[in-house]
């Protein structure tokens, strides 16, 4: 206990010295924002552009019993809806599979491996070239 009082005593007089004796220079110190960059990024310029509702409904179900496709699914939103565009990851990056017109509304992906996982998302495009993205799902297992 007498230690803790000591080391205490000892901080206390190292601070008040040091204001003392330098002029009033602030510590650095680390922000917890993160920075903002005037460059663009894959996802700002995503983010910016998304602006249409997304489809709903969205989701995968096996074509057969082996469980070697799944056929996605989903349904339209309102509003001028030009074409939808699949995307695929089995990380961070996103990876578009299909492009596909307004009037399709399902888009079948094969299993390659059963190891990892595949997240699936699906955007609708509209006329202004808007994109409205679904929230993303998975499976288990690599798809393409």
């Amino acid at each position: 206990m007498l230690g803790v009082v000591v080391l205490a005593a000892i901080v206390v007089a190292g601070q008040s010295k040091d204001s003392d004796d330098s002029p009033a220079t602030p510590a650095p110190t680390m922000s917890a924002a993160p920075t903002e960059s005037t460059e663009p990024t894959p996802e700002s310029t995503e983010a910016a552009m998304a602006t249409g509702d997304a489809p709903t409904n969205a989701k995968g179900v096996w074509k057969d019993s082996s469980k070697s496709a799944l056929v996605l699914t989903w349904t339209a939103p309102a509003g001028d809806v030009t074409g939808y565009k699949v995307e695929i990851t089995y990380g961070s990056t996103w990876k578009e599979i299909a492009s596909l017109p307004a009037t399709s509304l399902s888009q079948e992906i094969t299993k390659v491996s059963d190891n990892g996982g595949t997240s699936v998302r699906i955007s609708a495009i509209y006329s202004d070239g808007s994109l409205g993205t679904a929230k993303a799902f998975g499976f288990e297992g690599e798809f393409k």
